[in-house]
């Protein structure tokens, strides 16, 4: 388009295909939020179910009367594997959301390098984040802290079945 682009492609197309590569980045991104909010409501409602029934068949009067201790070992092991679970699948979304938010970044800096010559003059807008890379940044920052909060629930979460076997452990002696 009278020079603006050495390849001699077409800067309307280019942009184009930027926008498009970007959406479908940022596609992944919500894809993958959604998937683990349903996997973490899936497994905090599993871990309080456990958590419930553990209260109400062995302390059902809040002293620690335990009733068989491998019913009791087995709901905490279960409990710690919910939690791994969430832990692990936490590092695993995490890794995978800042990935494509990298990816978006690196292609919002190439377009700017590649952009100066012509997308002011044909009234281009941004190619991310109505042109600004802060609010790029900011529009990810929910979704790369999400897993870290999760990671510390998890983490936390820990103490419960930890408890619970100490408890279990105390009563059978």
């Amino acid at each position: 388009m009278n020079g603006d682009h050495q390849s001699g492609i077409d800067p309307l197309q280019l942009y184009r295909a930027y926008r498009e590569y970007i959406v479908h980045e940022d596609n992944l991104v919500n894809h993958r939020v959604g998937w683990f909010i349903q996997l973490h409501s899936f497994l905090i409602a599993s871990y309080m179910i456990i958590v419930a029934a553990i209260i109400s068949s062995f302390f059902p009067e809040g002293t620690p009367r335990v009733a068989p201790e491998t019913v009791q070992a087995i709901a905490c092991v279960v409990l710690v594997a919910l939690a791994a679970i969430g832990f692990v699948s936490s590092i695993a979304a995490g890794r995978s959301i800042r990935a494509a938010g990298r990816a978006i970044q690196h292609l919002e800096k190439r377009w700017t390098g590649l952009s100066e010559s012509f997308a002011e003059r044909l009234g281009l807008p941004g190619i991310v984040g109505g042109g600004s890379s802060r609010n790029l940044e900011d529009g990810l920052r929910f979704h790369s802290l999400l897993p870290a909060a999760l990671m510390i629930l998890w983490v936390a979460s820990l103490a419960i079945p930890i408890w619970f076997f100490f408890l279990a452990t105390d009563a059978a002696h």
